[in-house]
């Protein structure tokens, strides 16, 4: 039986593995995460990333919304994304890993474009 530290591991890697093509240098952040809390996957600047893996029942929620969201898209509009705003909480933003890649990947295109603008 797997224990949910190991579980936690698993998931970490697997989103690193997913994260390589836009991160190269992107890993698991165990000592620190360890030690003093920190952010789960390290080489990811500017991002902070909070891993979390869960039994489907806990997410079914979200997976209907998300699936409207699909049901939605057109040429358009190709990329769902779910905006959320719980109850006296700070809103966030819910997408397949797809559309985070293609987002991320711009955004690291144009922040290292910005950076080397800036180097004399």
């Amino acid at each position: 039986m797997i224990n949910s530290r190991q579980k936690g591991k698993r998931v970490e890697r697997s989103m690193a593995f997913l994260l390589r093509n836009v991160f190269p240098d992107v890993s698991r952040n165990a000592n620190e995460q360890s030690q003093m809390g920190g952010v789960d996957l390290k080489g990811t600047q500017p991002f902070a990333f909070e891993v979390k893996g869960g039994k489907m029942a806990q997410i079914v929620k979200i997976r209907n919304w998300l699936n409207q969201a699909k049901s939605q898209t057109t040429a358009e509009y190709p990329k769902p994304i779910v905006l959320v705003r719980p109850d006296r909480q700070e809103s966030y933003a819910i997408m397949d890993m797809d559309v985070l890649l293609s987002l991320l990947s711009t955004y690291i295109r144009y922040w290292s474009a910005a950076k080397d603008e800036k180097t004399p």
